[in-house]
């Protein structure tokens, strides 16, 4: 579930939008089962909460394996 107002911050610093992101996990989802999240740390204030860890995507024949820190940020609406 993405709000209709949801961002994301590639490693390449490039903001995507709600629909640019479906569309890439869409294409991307049998390649999204190998990653695996770690290193989980959760603070939560009030209706907000910021999540963070590390995403370890697995060596393949295009190279070594990856670790890529991560944190997301969520809001809870009225309603949902």
């Amino acid at each position: 579930m993405l709000a209709q107002d949801y961002r994301v911050t590639g490693g390449d610093g490039k903001l995507g939008r709600r629909a640019e992101r479906l569309a890439w996990l869409r294409t991307n989802a049998t390649s999204l089962v190998s990653i695996t999240p770690t290193q989980f740390d959760v603070r939560v204030c009030g209706k907000s909460a910021v999540v963070t860890g590390l995403a370890t995507i697995p060596a393949d024949a295009t190279g070594p394996p990856i670790e890529k820190r991560f944190t997301q940020v969520l809001i809870q609406r009225t309603g949902v």
